[in-house]
């Protein structure tokens, strides 16, 4: 949405298309559903025997992100969680999908 918008090049003091700001209206209509989002904050199990660091990223024209996992295994269990995640909008400039795979991974282990 951000994108599209700078892709218009309006000024600060302009409206919205109608069309935008339909979008803007849905994506603030559907934001009450974080209220029920829970993200646990121990990452590791308890006596871990086995820890692995898991990475994925992913592109597209619109936006680049990437995520690291934790997977930890004790005698009894196994647990994968969210240790951090980073998204970006794709510069306007268009990049090759894997080059914007590698930034999204960049962004996402820098801090």
């Amino acid at each position: 949405m951000i994108q599209k918008i700078w892709l218009l090049n309006i000024d600060w003091h302009q409206n919205l298309p109608c069309q935008e700001i339909g979008n803007f209206q849905r994506y603030v209509a559907e934001l009450h559903q974080l209220k029920d989002l829970k993200i646990p904050r121990c990452i590791l199990l308890k006596d871990s025997v086995a820890v692995q660091l898991i990475g994925v990223a992913d592109a597209s024209a619109q936006a680049h992100g990437a995520c690291l996992y934790v997977k930890s295994e004790n005698a009894n269990e196994t647990q994968i969680r969210l240790l951090c995640s980073k998204t970006r909008i794709a510069p306007i400039k268009t990049l090759p999908i894997p080059r914007l795979e590698l930034f999204a991974l960049r962004h996402c282990c820098r801090n």
